[in-house]
């Protein structure tokens, strides 16, 4: 499975930044739907019998130091290579992430909500697969959405756009719960859409 990047901040317990792995940094380098807006992830815990902590993409920024620098320069970009072959580009993409729960490795239960673990600064962030994303959300009647709550108390405006984005994806992992998951998601979008013109 391909590792997308590592944690380089975080902005609260719950809000995490993963630095993108550029070319050449892994054997395998991350495509963008590994880290498009609201993909889950996994991110890896540090400690043996911890679980992992599962996050979902809400925001990307792009890094450039260039960007303003408009003056003279005294060499080219191919030309630093030769004469400052130490030179690094400082050119990132960063992706932010919301915790969303937890969950071990293996086989066990899900938890959804705030877990009372941080990662760890370089903790690897990985894509959950189709079946992880199932298992997470997994509940004993039915797909559980536990963490909305808590996704919409972060003030950011993004928020009503990536909990469509998510129940769209619950309804693709749970079809026999889509009648259910629909008028949630309806709810949802007239307070999104509608709502703010009136």
């Amino acid at each position: 499975m391909v590792v997308i990047g590592k944690i380089v901040k975080s902005n609260s317990h719950v809000e995490y930044v993963c630095q993108v792995y550029n070319p050449g940094e892994r054997a395998e380098v991350p495509t963008p739907a590994d880290y498009a807006f609201g993909r889950f992830v996994r991110v890896l815990s540090a400690q043996a019998g911890q679980p992992d902590l599962i996050g979902v993409i809400y925001n990307t920024i792009l890094m450039n130091p260039e960007f303003g620098t408009l003056g003279p320069r005294l060499s080219s970009a191919p030309e630093l290579e030769i004469f400052s072959p130490d030179y690094l580009s400082e050119k990132a993409t960063l992706v932010g992430i919301l915790v969303v729960g937890s969950m071990p490795s293996a086989e066990g239960p899900a938890f959804q909500g705030i877990p009372p673990f941080s990662a760890p600064v370089d903790a690897l962030v990985m894509p959950l697969t189709r079946e992880e994303l199932r298992r997470f959300h997994e509940g004993e009647a039915g797909p559980r959405l536990a963490y909305i709550p808590h996704l919409r108390s972060q003030a950011h405006p993004l928020i009503p756009h990536l909990l469509l984005n998510i129940l769209d994806q619950v309804i693709e992992l749970f079809p026999e719960h889509k009648e259910q998951i629909t008028v949630l998601r309806e709810g949802l979008a007239w307070q999104t859409y509608v709502q703010p013109m009136s």
